[in-house]
């Protein structure tokens, strides 16, 4: 479930498409910091919440820009059949992008 109320973006395909359209900007993790604040929940079904803190690059152009976010989630994580754990839910919000360079 994507910041600011968006819409929710449902199997692999449109995650990919929501996280790394095509483009020809060439953006660059430079920091990424996340901190769990509480994980709880019981041998089934999971839940993690936290906040993270995100850098990166955008160069397009000849033009490189640096960019900041600090955000919270919480993360439902489901437990399968297998014993394996997976995401269930990843719900998010972010304030603004502030622009460093």
């Amino acid at each position: 479930m994507p910041a600011h109320g968006g819409l929710p973006v449902e199997g692999l395909t449109e995650i990919k498409k929501y996280w790394w359209p095509q483009s020809t900007t060439k953006t660059t993790i430079t920091k990424f910091v996340q901190k769990l604040e509480e994980v709880g929940g019981n041998e089934g079904l999971v839940y993690a919440r936290g906040t993270s803190d995100v850098e990166w690059t955008s160069e397009n152009g000849g033009t490189t820009q640096e960019w900041q976010n600090d955000s919270s989630f919480l993360f439902l994580l489901k437990r399968e059949a297998d014993g394996a754990w997976r995401i269930s839910h990843l719900i998010w919000d972010a304030g603004e992008n502030k622009r460093l360079k």
